[in-house]
């Protein structure tokens, strides 16, 4: 009787294979992890990077757009560099007789009708010919820079501007030009903080607004004007949040009082 054997054919992994399977996957995870890792990381400094250039830009803009409407010479900087004071520009025209020319009217002057109005005041104060600013900035009752201003009245297109007090301008402009002017300004680099102060007359900076609060050097520079263009103020600030962000900007500031 012949017998027949069975035979079943067997079919898997070997525990090598087994093994070597799971050392693959786990190198091929490792460095997909990895590779997913630096992604992430490289998009997250990117995002950070451009988050900083925008604050930059936006404060840096901000600060150009109130610089370019100083009053000529009337920026100035603090001893460290680190604040930059300017008294903005509200208005302007032609005088046509000024305090100090006249001194029967010296609370008083007549204008070229400049579209300013008794309602448009607000501290506003009238610059004559300012060349320094340590004038600028010195008060009293003479100088380039009057006390406030009390009233503004118009008939055919001649402005009646009357002064808070009697005040004497010391220089006359050779084009007749004046300005309205409101009280300072100023930006200053304290701590990790970019502060805009405002309101405060003539006294000590206060109230500050913080725009921005990510600094971690800063500082202003002024080039005097010349002959061939306008004086220069320098805005020199280095952002920090994780990445680093340098904002270098210039502003040409009119020169002509």
């Amino acid at each position: 009787m012949t017998s027949r054997i069975s035979t079943r054919t067997q079919k898997g992994f070997t525990m090598v294979e087994l093994i070597m399977v799971i050392v693959i996957s786990g190198i091929l995870a490792v460095g997909s992890v990895q590779f997913i890792g630096q992604a992430t990381q490289g998009y997250s400094d990117t995002a950070d990077r451009q988050q900083l250039a925008t604050i930059g830009w936006i404060a840096s803009e901000k600060m150009s757009r109130e610089l370019r409407n100083a009053l000529p010479n009337s920026v100035r900087l603090s001893a460290a560099n680190t604040c930059v004071e300017f008294v903005p520009v509200q208005g302007g025209s032609h005088y046509l007789t000024l305090p100090g020319e006249t001194p029967t009217t010296q609370d008083s002057f007549t204008a070229v009708e400049s579209g300013m109005t008794t309602a448009d005041l607000n501290n506003t104060r009238i610059a004559v010919y300012p060349t320094d600013s340590s004038d600028v900035y010195s008060g009293g009752s003479s100088g380039s820079l009057s006390g406030t201003v009390s009233s503004i009245s118009t008939a055919s297109d001649i402005d009646t501007i009357t002064l808070g007090s009697n005040f004497t301008f010391l220089t006359d402009s050779p084009e007749r030009r004046f300005y309205f002017t409101q009280n300072p300004v100023s930006y200053c680099i304290v701590g990790s903080q970019l502060n805009r102060y405002s309101g405060y007359g003539f006294n000590s900076p206060a109230n500050p607004q913080i725009i921005i609060n990510k600094i971690s050097s800063g500082s202003f520079a002024i080039s005097p004007a010349t002959l061939t263009r306008n004086s220069i103020v320098a805005l020199n600030f280095t952002l920090q949040n994780g990445a680093t962000q340098m904002i270098n900007q210039e502003v040409q500031i009119r020169n002509v009082p």
